[in-house]
């Protein structure tokens, strides 16, 4: 279910939410995709055609002018139409790939709830810390995953963008960009993560390629971890997000192979709840009777 085109296409604001049971929520994740699939499958709008009916229309023969006319209108009217129905598909994919591989882990009796926004980043107001100088914080990733064990997972996304603008070049800016992936956990019923195993566990987090582990919080009822993607520099335009390279985002094999390793390496590190305040005593009265 892995989508590999990486970009970030121009597309109406569009927020959707997905919240019921997780079979429903993935038959209608996967529904949405297929028909975002088709969409982009279809021949997108050529630039050359609106060129060469520009062209023709300002000729000097009323005969190509009147030739120009149509194919310019059609074109334009594609073009809308394209743009209108265009998401993101790399974050429609991240949803459904972890709503389909992690299905049997989910709690039947428990919803599954995501909610992505499918807007770019350069949406909302930017802050202006300095001329010429833009920043914008996007997140566009909100799910909530119990699972059947009792634990339970959440998973977040954001896009971080650095704007400078050019002076005296204002259809083009340099933006630097990544994207930041968190992680929250939870234990298992009757058990609790081991934070004196910090320091393998980081080990066992590090082995994702083009992700960063930024931090990692253990406590014995929750845990949390952040991943950055590498910083790339591409040029935009103001009402328009051109190509991005795919080591600098985010997508569902890096996202699922993050979640999958977390919840292992957790896993691994959890005891049984009440086992090391048990052990604790036993270990103080065998000091004491030494000391005797």
């Amino acid at each position: 279910m892995t989508v590999s085109r990486a970009y970030l296409p121009q597309h109406t604001a569009l927020v959707k939410k997905f919240i019921g049971a997780p079979s429903e929520v993935l038959a209608e994740s996967q529904a949405l995709l297929t028909k975002a699939q088709a969409h982009h499958g279809k021949r997108a709008p050529k630039a050359s055609l609106v060129i060469w009916g520009v062209a023709l229309a300002i000729g000097w023969f009323i005969p190509f002018l009147l030739l120009a006319f149509f194919p310019l209108v059609w074109e334009i009217g594609r073009y809308l139409i394209f743009r209108y129905g265009d998401v993101e598909l790399r974050k429609l994919s991240i949803v459904t790939e972890l709503f389909d591989k992690l299905s049997e882990e989910f709690a039947e009796d428990s919803p599954v709830e995501a909610q992505v926004d499918f807007r770019g980043y350069a949406h909302a107001a930017p802050e202006k810390p300095e001329p010429g100088v833009q920043l914008y914080q996007h997140s566009w990733l909100e799910m909530k995953l119990p699972l059947g064990d009792g634990g339970a997972i959440g998973v977040s996304a954001k896009t971080d963008c650095k704007r400078k603008l050019k002076r005296g070049r204002r259809s083009k800016n340099n933006d630097k960009l990544r994207e930041s992936l968190l992680l929250t956990l939870s234990p298992p019923k009757g058990r609790r993560f081991n934070s004196a195993q910090k320091n393998r566990i980081a080990r066992a987090l590090v082995k994702i390629p083009d992700l960063e582990l930024r931090k990692l919080t253990v406590s014995p009822k929750s845990a949390t971890i952040e991943w950055r993607t590498p910083r790339r520099m591409f040029r935009s335009l103001p009402r328009s997000l051109r190509f991005v390279g795919s080591e600098c985002m985010l997508h569902s094999d890096r996202v699922l192979k993050a979640v999958v390793l977390a919840y292992r390496a957790l896993a691994a590190s959890s005891a049984a709840r009440g086992s090391t305040e048990a052990a604790q005593p036993k270990q103080n009265q065998k000091t004491s009777a030494t000391g005797a």
